[in-house]
């Protein structure tokens, strides 16, 4: 890893009142115009470790994949692949302060950062000049005593390949970071789908399961808006999306499987929060337009999965025929009982009985008119600016701490409401949000 500029300042908001005392804290990545910087924000002791880092120059893998790739197959457009790979998507801190972020959203980035925030040291894994760019997953996993942070990657090419119809695997490398030295170690190569979005180590760290972002369309979008050619975007809906699976390694065997998923894009997972063998999976059900512009074909699901004896198969799901996934899902722990809190677009938040896969409570966040899906069987979805994309329960499952693009609320989930405080952001002007929170540890 190649050594960066840090910055770093604290900011308090012990002042701000009416905030209950709420036990979690989470990461938040951040984007402004010199660069990027990244949020531990610390309700416990409401305050807030910022961390920052300038902008990498990512011009040969560019310059690469718009060489190599037709211009009709890039998903969304060249212009909007070429801003993935900057953008930062998740930040996964370890109790002992050790950062990691990964980049690309719907995509994926050609890098990933590790800060050391006691040594306040920054790193950047990227490739040199004469070697291979690589894409890797935009989350990455700890193992259970948090001594290793794994990730996938694979060739530029072989992504280039894929969207030109040339093959339809990638040459996968599974590698780790070993927290305490930052030294790096690929374990283990397979053949496998790309863009890949998420790796998660299972609680008894014998498996490493990652999941696809990968929504492509059986036909493709028109290049057009969608009141241009609404029989276009009608004939791609009902078409649909490729289906995508979750894969399974055993880390002792080195074997790997593959489960398909009965609602696409798999994308995001979580383990469940007593049973080391169930994870939860999201079914988003959508996917990017040229413009690009997020196209919701339908309704999505949570999709309850379990590891058994070489296989993976889905034991449960939760699709109520108006969930509409777009940004996070998180298991928590409630009474003793798992509860999976789920936004869905663009105004309800749901929490779902992880046992039961059923609905346990629905709050809709602010008025908002239905998805309008009859013109074409799908619909462009709305980003309204009161919109939840990150959710934050507490430790102890009391409190959900959301985050809007404007402010942080809080959801009292023992009262059944939201608290009348708020609290902004803090972000300087011209900065935004990327990718959605994750709590420490996670």
């Amino acid at each position: 890893m190649k050594q960066i500029e840090l910055g770093h300042e604290t900011i308090s908001f012990q002042d701000i009142e009416n905030i209950p005392e709420i036990d979690v804290q989470f990461g938040a990545c951040r984007s402004y115009p010199d660069g990027h910087f990244f949020d531990i924000i610390d309700f416990k002791k409401k305050g807030i470790e910022r961390w920052s880092v300038p902008h990498l120059d990512v011009s040969r893998a560019e310059k690469q994949i718009r060489a190599k790739v037709k211009p009709e197959n890039f998903p969304g457009s060249a212009d909007f692949f070429v801003k993935e790979m900057l953008s930062t998507h998740v930040l996964q801190v370890s109790p002992k302060g050790k950062l990691f972020v990964n980049r690309g959203n719907f995509l994926n980035g050609t890098s990933f950062y590790m800060i050391d925030t006691e040594k306040s040291e920054a790193f950047v894994m990227m490739e040199e000049d004469d070697e291979e760019p690589m894409f890797y997953t935009c989350t990455g996993g700890f193992d259970s005593n948090y001594s290793r942070w794994y990730f996938v990657r694979w060739p530029l090419s072989d992504s280039a390949a894929i969207m030109n119809g040339e093959t339809d695997v990638a040459r996968c490398e599974i590698g780790a970071v070993e927290l305490e030295t930052g030294n790096v170690e690929i374990f283990h190569t397979l053949e496998n789908d790309d863009r890949i979005h998420q790796i998660t180590v299972s609680p008894d760290d014998r498996y490493l399961v990652f999941t696809s972002f990968k929504s492509d369309m059986r036909v493709r979008y028109p290049r057009v808006a969608m009141a241009e050619d609404p029989e276009g975007y009608r004939r791609s809906h009902e078409a649909g999306i490729i289906p995508k699976s979750v894969v399974t390694l055993d880390m002792q065997t080195k074997e790997h499987w593959v489960t398909e998923v009965p609602f696409p894009v798999s994308a995001h997972m979580e383990f469940d929060l007593h049973d080391p063998t169930v994870f939860y999976v999201s079914g988003h059900n959508f996917s990017i337009s040229y413009k690009p512009e997020v196209i919701i074909e339908g309704d999505g699901a949570i999709i309850k999965m379990q590891i058994q004896d070489g296989t993976t198969p889905v034991i449960g799901q939760y699709a109520p025929g108006d969930l509409f996934r777009v940004s996070q899902h998180v298991p928590f722990s409630y009474n003793g009982k798992t509860i999976i809190t789920v936004t869905n677009t663009p105004n309800k938040l749901d929490l779902v009985d992880g046992e039961m896969m059923t609905l346990w409570r629905r709050e809709e966040l602010f008025p908002y008119p239905p998805l309008d899906f009859s013109l074409t069987g799908s619909s462009v979805s709305p980003m309204p600016s009161q919109a939840f994309f990150s959710i934050n329960p507490s430790s102890d499952g009391k409190y959900i701490v959301l985050e809007t693009s404007e402010k942080f609320h809080f959801y009292d989930v023992e009262a059944g409401n939201f608290l009348e405080a708020t609290m902004q952001r803090f972000l300087p002007d011209g900065a935004g949000g990327t990718g959605h929170t994750r709590i420490v540890g996670r």
